[in-house]
């Protein structure tokens, strides 16, 4: 996420409303935390959240860009297998907030957040792939998208079924899968 227009102060601010938005989560799907709850636990005014933020649901979505940037840095040195692995674990670390995310509420915006993360991922480990002379099987744009929405959808699936698998099945199942479509 680009924050360098940003002042030190609006960043500061951004972090601990999200911090605290998170926290909230952590207990409670979306529906139920208002914009009260969240300037309370911030200590902050009403006033100051939205020169900030539209609404909570900016902030979320602020919230899962710097998470996915964090993927994203991550996944520079790990293989596809290793970077599905690390997303899966992260997600199962932090299981209330993304279970109170993904199941209470949905939404398209929720999923292209962690779609667009999964396609800049995906398009970074093909163009490896590319530079060592495999052949995609379409255009780059495509395939990634096509397996970053795979991947997105069956995560959004593994959460809302309660993490009924282990990280590793499903990390071995969704590399299992790339692995075929890329043969």
């Amino acid at each position: 996420m680009e924050h360098t227009n940003e002042s030190a102060k609006v960043q500061q601010t951004k972090h601990l409303l999200a911090a605290q938005l998170i926290e909230l989560l952590e207990d409670k799907p979306l529906r139920k935390i208002s914009v009260n709850d969240i300037c309370q636990k911030a200590l902050i005014s009403r006033s100051a959240f939205y020169s900030h933020f539209e609404d909570k649901y900016q902030l979320l979505r602020y919230c899962m860009e710097e998470r996915t940037d964090q993927w994203q840095i991550a996944a520079k040195d790990r293989t596809a297998q290793d970077v599905i692995l690390y997303i899966l674990d992260d997600i199962l670390k932090k299981r209330k907030l993304f279970y109170h995310i993904f199941m209470d509420e949905i939404d398209r915006e929720q999923a292209a957040v962690l779609q667009k993360c999964m396609v800049r991922i995906f398009e970074d480990k093909l163009k490896e792939l590319e530079r060592n002379g495999e052949k995609l099987p379409g255009p780059l744009p495509i395939v990634s998208a096509f397996l970053a929405g795979g991947i997105v959808h069956a995560t959004v699936q593994w959460i809302q079924n309660d993490f009924d698998i282990s990280k590793e099945e499903m990390a071995d199942c969704s590399y299992q899968l790339i692995s075929a479509i890329l043969r």
